[in-house]
């Protein structure tokens, strides 16, 4: 092999961008149709319209993953985000299996209480 052969083979290639984004699929990878994440959380209840809207707000303002948002905003547990995105891809999620069995379910179960006593109008207190 030559010098510039060598050479030529070791630089990168670039693409020349055309300044369009590539249309996302809406199918994942077995050909189902795909939902956005957004989508799935208001649909399975986990999430309302206006938290939907608040995180992504958030996601334009600190371009984080829109999971990430909501599980910080304290709209949803972890293990029900881990639920969601293997839905979204359909896969199949084992939760429960293996060290810490029974973990997941408690802290989505902790975070369910935690929000139910959240949205519980305050009882009204007897007139004295």
């Amino acid at each position: 092999m030559r010098e510039n052969d060598t050479q030529a083979a070791a630089a990168p290639t670039t693409r020349k961008s055309t300044g369009r984004r590539r249309k996302r699929s809406n199918q994942n990878g077995s050909g189902q149709s795909w939902e956005p994440l957004g989508k799935l959380l208001v649909g399975s209840g986990l999430v309302s319209d206006e938290e939907l809207t608040s995180a992504l707000n958030d996601q334009e303002e600190s371009q984080l993953p829109l999971g990430e948002i909501v599980v910080r905003l304290g709209y949803v547990s972890r293990p029900a985000l881990m639920r969601m995105l293997a839905a979204q891809g359909n896969r199949e999620l084992e939760l429960e299996g293996g060290f810490g069995s029974g973990l997941f379910s408690v802290i989505d179960e902790r975070h369910q209480t935690i929000r139910r006593t959240a949205y519980q109008e305050p009882e009204a207190s007897p007139a004295s």
